[in-house]
């Protein structure tokens, strides 16, 4: 339970023609007890650990930014509640609360503290109630605002929570957050203290819909994959238990990624995006533009300068924002003649070259020279296309290729994914929307991987072998210390591509090790099987996840491909959100609107073939996202002749 990464040839044992099944509710009680996994060994018996003092931690970060770690602390809502004390007493009694991991899930802290045994040991989740998950916890800190830290605006900014949160600070309501993959990003300037303690405290929902897990063993079965979890949209699905991992009993709520203080002047950079653009067939310039927006939060006009670094290359441009005006800003070499690169250093995929990185140090100055905000940025200068066939205005079946950069510029999408239409052996390719003009696309005569999508870096084209992440980690420990051996463990294999299947790592560490370790990223979204698991109640919810996710992580060239789920097409509401959004919020990469039948290989087999050849006969053809055998090669087969 405890690596839960899996290769494309161990992926996972899953129901064969899953179309043939009813959407799947998952379990409506709980199993019969003389189904449950049984072991003749005896659970783990759990310590508890004595509270500790309360330190509280702020860690100076980049980008003026303190992380407030350390001194953390969690309790049952319902305890909070019978004891009738004020949460924002400096007085508060803590002494029954848990010294709260942070970042961290509920059952991260409950564990850590002793409650309950390690689930990643024999059977030791079974005896870990699944009560966690139907519960309001509280998390709480106190801290001082930092003493150099320098503005006239103070944030609050919480990068990840699950599955809903009411943030508090000194009191009052500073805002909500809803959804794993949301941010939350608070103004407050007025609520903080700056000669005291202040309070913040976090109140965390469970998600509606936890679902009751399946505990698989011989005489229950292999079971459903998860349930009504799906219902809930943006967070953990596989956590209500899949046909590879049992229920995670808080199914990963609590304050998962970590929570800042940030200091800024009037004027504020907003989610800036570093678009690379390679001369090809020269690879010998690049062009870069930049886009972000520019807000003014004071009430006076502001004239303020851009200044971006990027290793010896210096550039600047002045700028008037009315007062509240958020500005969006692009420059490119048209401007800013330094922002073409002569002789970049390019990022490739493992196995292609290098993943070379750069940094870009981008600030804004007000007139007394004065920084208002600053971020740091890291990139790729990289290109992606991609070779695939659709359906034209008076032509079927054209292989073209397309480059986003340039198919994508009228900021609209140009495939047409839901009157898509049916080739062979369960593949399916797009049409081109009505109004779309096929010169945008590069017609290419060489046929011999159509249907099929393949992709390109840099002009050339990569073979995408690699494995499905199923989630990083149970309790969501992300961590580079913990990640870091997975993600090179899959370089030395020679992978080159990483699945972040249905979006259950999608954080910043996943994405920054897939950087630098050349792993191209098939980026879901958090939907599954399409026909038997559940689509989501909240469409809006979902595409605001969505939007976020695409925003915070569109800087990393590692990301390839963006697909809304695992198995099937998304909803037609959520397809053309999707389809929408991904021009306007990146336009350098391919929306592929399904991971199993459109411009791919249906997925499978995953069973054992005797002779391998076989195996590789039958399935050495097109881009399959899915594939593999649980079982494990023979050793003696994998030596070369001579060695036998």
């Amino acid at each position: 339970m405890k690596n839960l990464i899996f290769s494309a040839l161990v992926f996972t044992l899953v129901i064969l023609n899953k179309e043939s099944y009813s959407q799947n509710f998952g379990l409506t009680q709980k199993q019969a007890p003389s189904t449950l996994p049984k072991s003749k060994a005896l659970p783990e018996k759990a310590v508890k650990k004595t509270k500790l003092p309360v330190q509280t931690l702020l860690q100076s970060s980049l980008n003026g930014e303190y992380i407030i770690s350390g001194g953390w602390e969690m309790a049952e809502a319902n305890k909070i509640i019978a004891s009738g004390e004020s949460l924002f007493s400096p007085n508060l009694n803590t002494s029954s609360w848990y010294n709260a991991t942070v970042p961290g899930t509920v059952l991260t802290t409950l564990v850590d503290q002793g409650v309950y045994p390690n689930p990643y040991w024999g059977l030791n989740n079974m005896f870990i109630p699944d009560s966690l998950c139907r519960m309001d916890w509280w998390y709480r800190i106190s801290f001082q605002k930092p003493k150099d830290a320098v503005g006239n605006k103070s944030w609050l900014i919480l990068n990840g929570i699950n599955y809903m949160a009411d943030v508090w600070l000194n009191g009052q309501l500073v805002g909500k957050i809803k959804g794993a993959f949301k941010r939350g990003e608070f103004d407050v300037t007025d609520i903080l203290n700056s000669s005291k303690d202040n309070i913040l405290a976090v109140h965390i929902y469970p998600p509606f819909n936890p679902g009751i897990p399946h505990e698989e063993s011989p005489a229950a079965g292999q079971g459903p994959n998860g349930g009504q979890l799906c219902l809930d949209g943006p967070t953990f699905i596989s956590s209500e238990g899949w046909d590879w991992v049992p229920g995670i009993r808080d199914r990963n709520i609590g304050i998962w990624q970590d929570v800042r203080l940030k200091t800024t002047g009037t004027v504020n950079i907003i989610d800036p995006q570093i678009i690379t653009d390679i001369l090809l067939p020269d690879t010998t310039q690049a062009n870069i533009i930049l886009k972000t927006t520019l807000l003014n939060t004071s009430f006076k006009k502001q004239v303020v300068t851009l200044n971006g670094k990027i290793e010896n290359i210096s550039f600047s441009q002045i700028l008037e924002l009315e007062p509240g005006e958020q500005k969006n800003v692009t420059l490119s070499p048209a401007q800013i003649p330094e922002l073409n690169i002569v002789n970049p250093r390019l990022w490739w995929p493992n196995g292609y070259g290098k993943p070379e990185l750069y940094t870009l140090e981008l600030s804004v100055s007000n007139e007394n020279k004065s920084i208002s905000d600053k971020k740091s940025i890291r990139f790729g200068i990289r290109e992606l296309s991609y070779e695939l066939t659709v359906d034209g205005p008076t032509r079927e079946g054209l292989r073209v290729e397309f480059n986003p950069l340039s198919a994508l510029k009228d900021g609209k999408p140009i495939f047409d994914n839901i009157n898509r239409r049916d080739v062979a052996d369960g593949v399916s390719i797009p049409r081109l929307r009505k109004d779309v003009n096929p010169s945008i696309l590069t017609e290419i005569s060489d046929k011999e991987t159509a249907p099929y999508l393949v992709i390109k870096v840099n002009g050339q084209r990569i073979y995408c072998k690699g494995g499905n992440w199923g989630m990083d980690d149970a309790m969501k420990n992300t961590s580079r210390d913990y990640l870091e051996p997975y993600m090179r463990l899959h370089k030395d294999a020679n992978f080159n591509m990483v699945r972040n299947w249905t979006g259950e790592s999608t954080e910043e560490i996943f994405y920054d090790l897939s950087d630098e370790y050349g792993m191209l990223v098939w980026n879901d979204f958090w939907l599954s099987t399409e026909g038997y698991n559940l689509n989501v109640n909240d469409n809006k919810l979902f595409l605001d996840n969505a939007r976020e996710t695409v925003r915070r992580f569109r800087n990393h060239p590692s990301i390839a491909i963006w697909c809304p789920r695992n198995e099937g097409y998304a909803p037609a509401a959520i397809e053309e959100g999707l389809a929408d959004m991904l021009v306007t919020e990146d336009g350098t990469r391919h929306y592929q609107a399904n991971s199993r039948y459109l411009n791919l290989k249906p997925s499978g087999p995953w069973h054992y073939f005797k002779d391998p050849a076989e195996y590789f006969r039958k399935n050495a053809v097109g881009f399959n996202t899915e594939q593999g055998t649980p079982s494990i090669p023979n050793r003696y087969l994998l030596l070369p002749p001579c060695a036998k």
